[in-house]
């Protein structure tokens, strides 16, 4: 296999006419996941979420803070006086402004939704600390025999190999939640195999590759998990580069895929899952059962 990856593919020698892929993964579509092989499958909470004990921060699940109250006109976090921790203060501001800024046309303050998930992976589920590593916007790419796809994820987490791919959408209105773009799944898609093949230094494609990425839609959150075998890798340099037998399955929990179908964190039982769950995944990436 690792012969295979050595051969210089020919990028420029390709007409745009005669490419099969989408140069970028932010414009995947059904077609790119034909060819590639990938398909999502809705699952349950137990195929993706590792089974595993952990202790949550609890100051962060507020059981009386939701949606309603986080639009409300007089929403100031500076009146809950039973909230002592600043950082607690601080996540549920970034909270309710990416609710406050929910309903309102996209572009206007998207940035809110990068804010609030940089504070939900470095503060309160403690992803930048060793082993981890968060880095933003890294460019990847996914390289066939004959074409490469660049890409972009909002985040990327590592540890000696990268391990949980972030997208955001970022706002309800946004332009890339239509139907063709399976509301931004055919972008993951790209990411995670992107991200995979980044790993081949490490890896050099000789076992299954495990894979985790999330997706956030304004508050939305929804999880993804898909294992990837060295026969797929094999495949992709051969030919044209595309899979011929094997294929690739990601796992999606919740299972049903629209704008609004992830776990809510502006709801106390949405927020308590989110937590657990990235957690929970953090764990299984240290080695713990």
């Amino acid at each position: 296999m690792s012969s295979g990856r050595k051969v210089k593919p020919s990028y420029d020698s390709i007409p745009e006419s005669e490419r099969i892929l989408a140069r970028s993964a932010s414009a995947f579509g059904q077609d790119d996941l034909e060819a590639l092989k990938v398909s999502f499958h809705p699952a349950s909470e137990y195929d993706i979420i590792p089974d595993i004990k952990v202790t949550i921060p609890e100051q962060y699940i507020l059981p009386n803070i939701n949606h309603d109250l986080l639009t409300s006109r007089n929403f100031n976090v500076e009146n809950f006086t039973e909230i002592s921790d600043g950082h607690v203060k601080t996540f549920v501001d970034k909270l309710h402004d990416v609710v406050k800024n929910s309903g309102v046309d996209a572009g206007t303050n998207e940035s809110t939704t990068d804010t609030l998930v940089n504070d939900l992976l470095l503060h309160v589920t403690d992803f930048d600390n060793w082993p981890f590593k968060v880095r933003l916007q890294p460019p990847l790419q996914l390289i066939t025999k004959c074409e490469s796809v660049t890409a972009e994820p909002e985040f990327v987490i590592n540890t000696n190999k990268i391990v949980l791919i972030g997208v955001e959408d970022k706002h309800l209105k946004s332009r890339k939640l239509y139907e063709r773009s399976l509301f931004g799944e055919a972008q993951i898609a790209g990411e995670i195999l992107a991200g995979a093949s980044d790993n081949e230094a490490i890896e050099s494609y000789s076992t299954d590759q495990e894979m985790f990425a999330i997706r956030v839609i304004s508050t939305y959150v929804t999880f993804y998990r898909t294992t990837i075998s060295p026969l797929y890798w094999e495949e992709l340099v051969r030919d044209r580069g595309l899979p011929k037998e094997q294929s690739v399955v990601i796992k999606r929990w919740p299972g049903e895929n629209g704008r609004t179908t992830g776990l809510n964190l502006a709801e106390p039982d949405g927020r308590k899952a989110v937590i657990t769950d990235l957690i929970k995944i953090r764990q299984h990436l240290l080695g713990e059962k």
